[in-house]
């Protein structure tokens, strides 16, 4: 939950920032709200719902990471999040999805998501070294 908090307070804190070379849009502003709202709202999280997320973060600690970043860049206007429940809700979609759809067609494993820069992700199994593009797989 700390890793949570810590990654929305950083992201509003980018914000922040970057109003400073640049006026923030509208949007921009509500972003910073949002992810201020979101990390104050983490300690009240429903602990059921804690518990899964941290036995996804055991399981698939690469695609917590991966799906935790993927969710960050995608506040905006169409997808905003008012809880940390909520937000923790669509994280856990987010993993379960991205586990189960990054199968290794040569040996079924699951890939892993490995950050090649930051933002830029690809998946390779582990098992049999298959990489993203023997895989048909598209790093985000």
């Amino acid at each position: 939950m700390g890793r949570l908090a810590e990654a929305l307070r950083y992201t509003a804190i980018w914000y922040l920032e970057k109003g400073e070379y640049a006026e923030l849009t509208d949007e921009e502003d509500r972003n910073v709200k949002t992810f201020w709202a979101l990390e104050k709202s983490v300690v009240d999280i429903p602990p059921a719902l804690k518990r899964d997320l941290l036995g996804l973060v055991r399981k698939y600690p690469d695609l917590f990471e991966q799906s935790l970043m993927v969710l960050l860049c995608s506040v905006n206007d169409k997808f905003r999040p008012t809880t940390g429940t909520a937000f923790v809700e669509k994280l856990n979609a987010q993993i379960q999805y991205v586990a189960e759809n990054t199968k290794c067609p040569a040996c079924g494993e699951r890939m892993k998501a490995i950050e090649e820069t930051p933002g830029r992700w690809r998946f390779e199994c582990q098992a049999c070294a298959v990489g993203p593009k023997r895989a048909g797989v598209a790093a985000a």
